[in-house]
């Protein structure tokens, strides 16, 4: 029997990237972290067809009248707020302070 090809939703939240991600905030802390995510995110919304087909329905409820390069653009916006809210989770435990808009204000 063969074993069917890897895709590459298969890869996406995955130890290895987790553990990228946690690396560069230690490294260079939050916001250079979000500019990654941008990114990578992008990479995604371009090349992994099941994260495009599982936003769809949603991009397509949500905008109904959208062409098809407002979808991309709604997918990548999607994929990457999931991404950024997803941060401060896999920050390594007794991280950095996070700033928020709340809490941060000058």
């Amino acid at each position: 029997m063969q074993k069917d090809p890897k895709r590459l939703s298969d890869t996406r939240g995955a130890g290895p990237g987790i553990s990228f991600f946690r690396f560069w905030y230690r490294v260079w802390g939050y916001s250079h972290t979000r500019v990654m995510v941008w990114f990578v995110t992008f990479f995604y919304a371009l090349f992994d067809l099941d994260a495009r087909k599982k936003a769809a329905p949603y991009i397509k409820h949500r905008f109904p009248k959208a062409n098809i390069f407002s979808r991309m653009w709604h997918t990548w916006f999607l994929i990457r707020l999931w991404r950024r809210n997803r941060l401060p989770a896999s920050a390594p435990l007794g991280a950095i302070h996070l700033p928020s808009p709340q809490t941060d204000r000058r």
